[in-house]
């Protein structure tokens, strides 16, 4: 803990006591670079994660509103199945008229399903999108966290 520690102030804290700066010039001739590089190599830890996590908020996000859109869809589906069956049916008893006059609604009911459809994959593709995105962030995230291990393997160690 106290050869950590000692690395630690010396490395990463820029505001010392004037004893210690001392102390440290044994060690270093520019702290102050050593430390903007710690600074600098913390914030790259630090800008992923909170990027991953504003990932994780639009995939919750996403993910609600994918739901949503299909369940919408089903009931649309199931309202224009209803209306279909209700068209063949009048078209088959004969009252052309009124099958006619409820063609333009029906039509106009498949054209705003159609466009949920095209609004629920486009969701989808950006999900599938952001969770690739998110994946490869996390790898590169664990990457860095494993070259920092400490912990020496038995060959690293020959």
């Amino acid at each position: 803990l106290l050869n950590e520690m000692h690395s630690i102030f010396g490395t990463e804290l820029a505001e010392l006591t004037p004893d210690l700066e001392i102390y440290y010039k044994k060690y270093f001739t520019q702290r102050s670079l050593v430390v903007a590089f710690a600074e600098k190599y913390g914030d790259e830890f630090t800008k992923r994660i909170n990027q991953i996590q504003d990932y994780e908020e639009q995939l919750a996000t996403l993910k609600q509103r994918i739901s949503s859109e299909e369940a919408d869809l089903s009931n649309k589906q199931q309202q224009i199945e209803a209306e279909r069956r209700r068209l063949d049916s009048l078209r088959a008893s004969g009252r052309v008229n009124e099958y006619n006059a409820a063609v333009d609604n029906f039509n106009a009911q498949v054209e705003a399903y159609n466009a949920a459809v095209i609004r629920l994959k486009a969701d989808i593709a950006e999900y599938n999108r952001l969770v690739a995105a998110h994946n490869n962030l996390a790898s590169e995230l664990r990457s860095l966290y494993d070259s920092l291990n400490t912990s020496l393997s038995p060959q690293s160690a020959r």
